[in-house]
């Protein structure tokens, strides 16, 4: 079962990490996507009042024909808890699975302004969402 949420992306960035132990990455300049070991940061559309469409799959669930692959990632999290969080840190969408190191694979319909953002869990069954 997928996971989705409408949230507002003030500062026009979303981070997926562990809540609680995530390394943010320094910058993002010129690039729709910047990862640390334990965060990926990602990019949102320009207009800073439009919200955005985030959805966190399991592996066998397919993304929207819209949505093109960003890329795929390994992402260290200590609490077996996968975030959605703003720059602020408010976490907008959380699932807990059942992997300390989940391959994040991200799809977005847009490569410079996406609204729409699909997080795929490769391997790592869902247990629950929360928030």
């Amino acid at each position: 079962m997928g996971h989705s949420a409408r949230v507002y992306a003030p500062h026009l960035v979303l981070l997926i990490m562990d809540p609680d132990c995530g390394e943010v990455p320094e910058t993002m300049v010129g690039c729709l996507v910047s990862v640390t070991a334990s965060c990926i940061a990602i990019g949102t559309i320009s207009q800073p009042d439009e919200f955005v469409l985030v959805e966190i799959l399991d592996e066998a669930q397919t993304c929207h024909a819209q949505l093109q692959r960003v890329g795929s990632w390994q992402v260290n999290i200590e609490n077996k808890r996968l975030a959605v969080c703003s720059v602020l840190m408010e976490q907008l969408l959380v699932v807990d699975i059942n992997s300390n190191c989940p391959e994040v694979e991200l799809w977005a319909n847009d490569a410079s302004d996406p609204d729409h953002i699909a997080i795929v869990l490769k391997h790592p069954r869902t247990i629950r969402a929360n928030a």
